[in-house]
C-alpha cells in the first residue's frame, strides 16, 4: 500500500518554513496530534474543509484526515453559499483553520502542530489503502451546481510520482544528481487542484520538500526562493510569472518553473526562461483527471502525456470527435473538454475547448487557437480575444468578428492585422483591435468572460469595426433646479430695475444659498443624475474605496479582498495612478473596477468653473486610461461636493456621477467598531458603501482601520443574504 510520504529517513527535510527545515519526524508527530483533534460525526464518519493558508499546515491536516479516514473537501470557492451547501451535504464537516476567518455554519478547529518529538522518537510511516477516498474536488458543472469528484489515494500517489519523475528528468539536464532532493515553492494556494498536486502531493511522494509559504508579489517570491535550498522549483501561473519577470527582481532563480491555470504565451515562456535562467514547463490537466501532460512552450507547442497515460479519439453521438484519457493515474476513461490535434496516443497539440469553438461564415476554429496565434506574434506582450456569446450577427446582418485586446507597445493595428493574416483565416481576423497597457487578469492569470464583456462595453464607443451611421451626441438634460435657477435669474434681472429690486436681490440670494446647500449634499440629485444606490431589487451591496492607490495600504487591501473573495470599486486620484502605475494596473488585474476621483483631489473642487472642472476630470480620465488601458465609467467628486457646472461637464466626458448610500468616516476615526457601525446601521440591498485606502485613519495598533473593518463588514453583508459587488458600467 502507498505510504503517507516517500521519504526513507525520518530525519529528511519534508518542508521548509522561514528558513528552517522541518523533518519527516516532526511532520508525523504533527499529523498524529491533529488526527486526535479531528472529531468524528455521530455516524462515525466525517469530512474536513482544509482552509489552512500555510502550506505545511495544509499538508499536516491532509495527513491527519487520511489517518482518520475523513475525506478533505476542495471546493472551487468559499462563498457563504458554497459553505452552506457543503454543510448541508457532508456529514460531520469541520473547517480547519490556521488564522481567524469566517466559515459560516461550519464549526472550526484551530491548527496545532503539537509538542515537538524527540530526536529518537520512533515512528512507523502510515500505509494508506489505495482505494481510500482522500478528497472531493469540486467543479461548477454544466448546470452551475457544484459537482464533486472523488479522488482515491492510490491513483493520486501515482500522479505525484509521475510528476516527480518528470521533474527529475529536467533537473538532470542542469547537473543535479538523479536522487537530489528538491524544494517546491508555490504561488498557487494548496486548495487549488494545481497547487494541491504540485506543491503538496508531489514533494511528499518524490522525496522532496515543500515550502510552507505562499508568496504573491515579486519581492515575496524572490525572498521565498532565497530561503530554501537548491535545487529549487517554482509552481506558478502566467500572471505571477509576468509580474516577476517585469519586476526585475531576479536575484534568486528557480531551477525549474511549472505553470498552469491559464494559457501561457510563447513570448512569456521564452522571456521567463531567459530572465530567470531556468527551464519552464506548462501543465495541462483538468479537475476530473488531474495532471495529464506537460510541454516546454518556449521550444514546442506539443504536449507529452505523463507516464502510462494515453489519449484516444472517439466519435460522440452528434458526430463530433471527443478525446478520452485513460491509463496511468486516471481511473477508467475520462472525456476531456478540449479539442486536440492528436499526433499519437501520448503526443498532442491543444486546439481549444468544445465550448470554445467559433463558427464564422461556415468556417470553424477555437478561441484558444486564435489566442495562441495572437500571443505568438513578436511584439505582443499579452492579448485576448472576445467573441460575444450567443451573438452570430450584428444589427446589419453581418458576421461578427472577435474583438481583440492587446498589449503591444511597439505595434500598430495595421502591423498586427498583417501579422495575423499570415497565421489565421481572414474570416477570424479581429475587428476592432484595442491596444491596452495591461489586461485585467485576476490573481491566477485568468480573464473571465464577464471581464472581457465589460472591456468590450467600455471600448464600444471607440470601435473601428463596421462603420456605423453617425449619430448626434445626446443633449444634456437640464436638471429642474438649474431650470429654476435660470428662471429666477431672468426674473430677478428684470426686477432689479423696478421698485421690487430688494425682493429680486433676496430671491437671488436665496437661490444661491439653495445651490450651495445642494452642492454640499453629496447624495443630492437636484443638480443632476447621481448614483446613490444600486437597484433595490437586487441582493447586492457595492463596496467602494477612495483616494488611492496608496503603496502602503492598497496592496494589503487587495490581498484581503482576495482572501474574502470580494470585488470592489476603487475611485482613484489621477496623480496617484501616475505615481504608482503598477499598483493601478494590479487593481484591475485582480478583477476590481476603477473610477475617476479627479486628477488632484483639490479642496476647492466644488467652487471651480466649467473649464477648470473639465480639465481636472479629463486629466484624471486620461491618466487612468493611459496607465491601465481602461477608461472609467464613473466619477466621484472629492468629498462628494459639487456645483451646478459638474453635470454638463460629466455629460460631455461620458461619465456618470456616483456617490454613496452610507460612509464610515474612516479617515477621521481609527476605531473599527464605530466605522463598522456606521456602515451597517440600516444596511439594505442596493447600498453603496464608502471607505478609503489613502489617508485611512490608524487603529490603536497602528493598522489602517480599513483592514480591520473589511472582514466583519463582508460578514455582515453576507449574513443578510447580500452579495458584495463592484459597480458595473450599467447598473440599471
Amino acid at each position: 500500500m502507498p505510504a503517507l510520504f516517500s521519504h526513507t529517513s525520518l530525519d529528511a527535510a519534508i518542508a521548509h518554513e522561514r528558513g528552517r527545515a522541518i523533518t519527516a519526524r516532526e511532520y508525523l508527530a504533527a499529523v498524529h496530534h491533529m488526527a486526535a483533534r479531528l472529531p468524528a460525526s455521530a455516524s462515525g464518519t466525517g469530512h474536513v474543509l482544509n482552509l489552512c493558508g500555510n502550506r505545511y499546515h495544509f499538508a499536516v491536516v491532509l495527513g491527519a484526515a487520511l489517518l482518520r479516514g475523513q475525506p478533505v473537501l476542495l471546493p472551487s470557492t468559499r462563498t457563504p453559499e458554497m459553505l452552506q451547501q457543503l454543510h448541508s451535504h457532508y456529514t460531520g464537516l469541520h473547517a480547519v483553520v490556521d488564522e481567524p476567518m469566517d466559515t459560516g455554519p461550519l464549526p472550526q478547529i484551530g491548527f496545532e502542530a503539537g509538542p515537538a518529538p524527540g530526536s529518537d522518537t520512533p515512528f512507523d510511516v502510515p500505509q494508506i489503502d489505495p482505494r481510500q477516498v482522500y478528497a472531493y474536488v469540486f467543479t461548477s458543472g454544466s448546470t452551475g451546481q457544484p459537482v464533486a469528484h472523488a479522488k482515491h489515494w492510490g491513483l493520486m500517489v501515482q500522479a505525484a510520482q509521475a510528476a516527480g519523475r518528470r521533474v527529475r528528468q529536467h533537473l538532470l539536464t542542469r547537473g543535479y544528481a538523479p536522487d537530489a532532493s528538491f524544494t517546491v515553492t508555490g504561488t498557487v494556494p494548496a486548495q487549488h487542484m494545481f497547487g494541491f498536486e504540485f506543491t503538496v502531493m508531489m514533494p511528499l511522494h518524490s522525496q522532496a520538500a515543500l515550502d510552507a509559504s505562499r508568496p504573491f508579489y515579486p519581492a515575496d517570491i524572490a525572498a521565498a526562493l532565497a530561503e530554501v535550498p537548491t535545487p529549487r522549483m517554482l509552481i506558478s501561473t502566467p500572471f505571477h510569472l509576468r509580474t516577476l519577470v517585469e519586476s526585475g527582481i531576479t536575484q534568486t532563480s528557480p531551477d525549474l518553473v511549472m505553470s498552469a491555470t491559464a494559457p501561457l504565451s510563447p513570448q512569456l515562456a521564452r522571456q521567463t526562461e531567459e530572465v530567470l535562467n531556468t527551464t519552464l514547463l506548462e501543465i495541462y490537466g483538468c479537475t476530473e483527471c488531474g495532471q495529464v501532460a506537460s510541454r516546454r512552450p518556449a521550444v514546442s507547442e506539443l504536449w507529452q502525456t505523463l507516464q502510462g497515460l494515453v489519449i484516444t479519439e472517439q466519435t460522440a453521438p452528434g458526430g463530433e470527435p471527443t478525446f478520452v484519457a485513460s491509463g496511468g493515474h486516471v481511473a477508467g476513461q475520462v472525456p476531456l473538454a478540449d479539442v486536440l490535434d492528436l499526433r499519437s496516443p501520448t503526443t498532442f497539440a491543444l486546439l481549444g475547448r468544445h465550448a470554445d469553438m467559433v463558427n464564422i461564415a461556415g468556417k470553424r476554429t477555437s478561441m484558444a487557437y486564435l489566442n495562441h496565434q495572437l500571443n505568438s506574434i513578436p511584439g505582443v506582450l499579452d492579448g485576448a480575444l472576445y467573441w460575444p456569446q450567443n451573438a452570430e450577427q450584428d444589427a446589419r446582418a453581418r458576421n461578427l468578428r472577435p474583438i481583440a485586446f492587446v498589449v503591444a507597445p511597439e505595434l500598430n493595428e495595421a502591423g498586427l492585422q498583417h501579422a495575423l493574416r499570415d497565421r489565421i483565416d481572414p474570416a477570424f481576423l479581429p475587428r476592432p483591435i484595442h491596444f491596452l497597457n495591461a489586461l485585467p487578469r485576476n490573481s491566477t492569470g485568468k480573464l473571465t468572460q464577464q471581464v472581457l464583456a465589460e472591456l468590450a462595453q467600455q471600448h464600444k464607443r471607440t470601435t473601428t469595426a463596421t462603420p456605423q451611421p453617425t449619430q448626434a451626441p445626446s443633449r444634456w438634460k437640464v436638471p429642474p433646479l438649474v431650470h429654476t435657477t435660470l428662471g429666477v435669474h431672468a426674473l430677478a434681472g428684470i426686477g432689479l430695475f423696478t421698485p421690487a429690486w430688494p425682493w429680486s436681490l433676496g430671491a437671488l440670494g436665496a437661490n444661491h444659498a439653495l445651490l450651495a446647500a445642494t452642492g454640499l449634499w453629496p447624495r443630492s440629485t437636484w443638480l443632476g443624475a447621481n448614483l446613490t444606490h444600486l437597484p433595490r431589487m437586487r441582493p447586492e451591496v457595492a463596496i467602494t474605496i477612495d483616494d488611492g492607490p496608496d503603496p502602503e495600504v492598497t496592496p494589503a487591501v487587495l490581498d484581503l479582498l482576495d482572501e474574502l473573495q470580494v470585488k470592489a470599486t476603487f475611485f482613484c486620484i489621477g496623480a496617484h495612478v501616475q505615481r504608482h502605475p503598477a499598483l493601478a494596473r494590479e487593481i484591475l488585474k485582480r478583477g476590481h473596477a476603477m473610477g475617476n476621483h479627479s486628477q488632484r483631489h483639490l479642496h476647492h473642487f466644488s467652487v471651480m468653473g466649467p473649464g477648470p472642472l473639465k480639465r481636472e476630470i479629463a486629466s484624471a480620465q486620461d491618466s487612468i486610461a493611459q496607465v491601465t488601458g481602461v477608461a472609467p465609467a464613473y466619477f466621484r467628486a472629492p468629498a462628494g461636493l459639487r456645483n451646478l457646472f459638474l453635470d454638463p461637464v460629466l455629460h460631455s466626458l461620458d461619465l456618470k456621477l456616483a456617490s454613496w448610500t452610507r460612509r464610515g468616516f474612516d479617515t477621521r476615526t481609527g476605531h473599527a467598531e464605530r466605522v463598522l457601525q456606521r456602515l451597517t446601521r440600516g444596511l439594505s440591498a442596493g447600498d453603496i458603501l464608502l471607505l478609503h485606502d489613502h489617508h485611512a485613519a490608524l487603529t490603536p495598533a497602528g493598522r489602517p482601520v480599513l483592514l480591520d473593518v473589511l472582514p466583519p463588514l463582508v460578514a455582515a453583508i453576507r449574513a443578510q443574504g447580500l452579495t458584495p459587488v463592484r459597480l458595473a458600467p450599467n447598473p440599471l
